[in-house]
């Protein structure tokens, strides 16, 4: 309970209990001792900034050698709970072994390395990885993020990872997605089931006691248009003793006496 004269002095206080809510209210039963009232007083609690931007979006990215790729927000992006996330920087507190980071600023004009940037800079695409050209295949680089509070909440180091492209041809495996092409030589249909599931049938009939050799040609290219030809593929095509022994004969006549060759 207090009196008019109370907050004219600036006696009364609202405390919050330092829970995330942003939203409170007091209801007043207010009395001049012949008379009351009820108000409800509502209190908008502004939050505070103690807690440090955190990632969101940490995907790889892929670029060929010695050539630069933009680091999209898509890719690389970051959230703060109470404050804005355009301006979360991203400080790098480890380089790129095989490239750098840099900014360009618009179409035509020239980049330079960056030791930070913002997540507006990626919303506005303007942060590229530029790779050197040398033969490391996997990089990364470190970053800390902070907000602008005074002073800045700091997350822990994140790590942000790049994989090179290889410009070379396809190398043909049971994990890589080509697109296959066959001339056949032999007996028996080849049939090409969706992507990397290519099956042989033997021929119905039976091809006798001994073994049969097949060859067919291939040539295989990648989303690229990458290709490599003349590609040779055998099949050895072994014969199954699945059938018993069959005699045949024919009526055999011959006069008393004499001997008949069988």
């Amino acid at each position: 309970m207090f009196t008019v004269n109370d907050l004219r002095a600036g006696l009364v206080f609202y405390h919050h209990d330092d829970s995330d809510s942003t939203k409170d209210f007091i209801i007043f039963r207010i009395s001049d001792g012949h008379h009351q009232t009820r108000h409800k007083f509502p209190i908008k609690i502004l939050p505070k900034d103690d807690s440090p931007p955190f990632l969101i979006t940490n995907m790889l990215v892929e670029v060929l050698e010695g050539q630069t790729t933009l680091l999209r927000g898509s890719t690389l992006k970051a959230s703060d709970m109470d404050s804005s996330d355009d301006y979360i920087l991203f400080n790098i507190t480890r380089l790129p072994q095989a490239g750098e980071i840099m900014k360009i600023p618009g179409p035509g004009l020239t980049g330079y390395p960056v030791s930070h940037f913002l997540q507006k800079d990626l919303s506005q695409s303007i942060v590229y990885y530029r790779h050197l050209g040398n033969e490391v295949f996997d990089d990364s680089f470190e970053v800390v993020l902070s907000d602008f509070h005074d002073p800045p909440n700091f997350s822990e180091p994140q790590n942000f990872h790049i994989e090179r492209k290889i410009k070379d041809y396809p190398i043909l495996s049971i994990h890589t997605s080509v697109y296959i092409s066959l001339s056949v030589g032999g007996p028996g249909p080849i049939y090409n089931m969706n992507f990397m599931k290519v099956a042989y049938m033997p021929p119905i009939m039976d091809i006798g006691p001994y073994p049969q050799y097949i060859q067919f040609i291939l040539s295989v290219t990648n989303h690229l248009g990458k290709t490599i030809t003349g590609i040779c593929f055998n099949i050895t095509l072994m014969p199954v003793d699945n059938q018993p022994p069959q005699v045949e004969s024919t009526a055999v006549s011959s006069q008393s006496q004499y001997y008949v060759e069988m």
